[in-house]
């Protein structure tokens, strides 16, 4: 394979692995929880109905520490991205100057970021269901179960609420006030105070674009919207959101841009470097062919150029005679290069049997 063909396989696996990069990026998961995803497990629907019933929606695209004013905090799992600055610490300031938290927990398996922030409102967990079952058809049922929750009696005019069944539910602290229970009479939703503030858990499949049409799950969304108030801030910084740059950020962005620029331009080089020959082509000479005739003719042009005649005269009779010492040959002596080869037909008749002796 010459270089020009070896560059353009090399530049078509680099368009092909880009395509899939694109089409992988293309093709991955969904903002689950976020208000701004119409996937099945995303929030749009739920923010869409708070804004048309006049709530005051705001969307977070900065770490949560940045100071605002009061209102309710929705934290919605899980999240796509790791928690950024001291969420626990956030969380607490929040409730201390006398803001409102929902926790919306996915009911997921693990999930650092998630089990951080429960942390940070003293939440535990347990396991209603047990370990997943390792039987593939088992784990699929398990996966597709679903729950339907009961409201409290105290939540008046709240229908049955249903929900994909969690793998995990967060331990309601002593002093919660229940809003749903699940099968067997467990807590799935509930609420209690916290500093000067107060704290609503429940699973973030209750508002999901998938469920919110069901009737208990509207319901559930309309208490919480009248007892809550209507200033309602979603963390949207950790399912991807981010805040315009600004002039100071975007210097260290034009240095890494600066930095690829010159990795290309080094790539370029190299790429003309190999396809680009140094100095003038020159093609390869021709491979010598043909009879022994034209060697030997080339073979003595060669010993009259270097004034070897003599030499590889003797040396031609020595050769043969050690071949076969019955040949009469002629003593060499100084020729030039047709009496070289007049001497090698000679030898080459003798070898044949005309100059061979009894």
């Amino acid at each position: 394979m010459n270089e020009r063909r070896a560059l353009a396989v090399a530049g078509a696996s680099a368009a092909l692995l880009t395509a899939a990069g694109f089409l992988l990026l293309a093709a991955g998961s969904p903002a689950a929880s976020s208000t701004l995803s119409r996937d099945s497990r995303g929030w749009l629907a739920a923010r869409r109905y708070l804004e048309v019933m006049g709530t005051k929606v705001t969307l977070l695209d900065q770490d949560l520490e940045v100071p605002r004013g009061g209102g309710v905090l929705v934290l919605a799992f899980p999240w796509q991205e790791a928690g950024g600055g001291d969420v626990p610490a956030a969380i607490d300031r929040w409730l201390q100057r006398g803001g409102r938290v929902v926790f919306a927990y996915s009911g997921e398996a693990w999930d650092g970021s998630e089990s951080a922030a429960a942390e940070a409102l003293d939440l535990g967990w347990e396991q209603p269901r047990g370990r997943p079952p390792l039987h593939p058809i088992r784990w699929r049922e398990y996966a597709r179960e679903e729950w339907v929750l009961s409201p409290d009696d105290a939540a008046a005019g709240v229908r049955p609420i249903r929900i994909g069944a969690p793998a995990r539910l967060p331990r309601m602290p002593p002093g919660a006030r229940v809003l749903a229970h699940g099968p067997n009479g467990r807590p799935v939703a509930f609420r209690f105070p916290r500093w000067r503030g107060e704290v609503v858990v429940l699973p973030a499949d209750s508002f999901s674009n998938a469920r919110l049409g069901g009737a208990g799950n509207a319901d559930l969304l309309e208490t919480l919207r009248r007892e809550l108030g209507d200033r309602w801030l979603f963390d949207e910084r950790h399912h991807g959101l981010r805040a315009p740059v600004t002039a100071a950020q975007a210097v260290p962005q034009r240095i890494f841009v600066l930095y690829l620029l010159q990795v290309a331009f080094a790539y370029a080089l190299v790429v003309v470097a190999v396809v680009h020959r140094f100095g003038p082509a020159t093609s390869e000479p021709a491979v010598t062919t043909g009879s022994a005739t034209t060697f030997l003719t080339g073979l003595g042009g060669l010993h009259a150029r270097l004034r070897h005649q003599r030499e590889a005269a003797r040396l031609l009779v020595a050769r043969a005679r050690e071949l076969d010492p019955r040949l009469e040959l002629p003593e060499p002596a100084d020729a030039a290069a047709e009496d070289l080869l007049t001497l090698a037909r000679l030898v080459g008749a003798a070898q044949s049997g005309k100059g061979k002796t009894a």
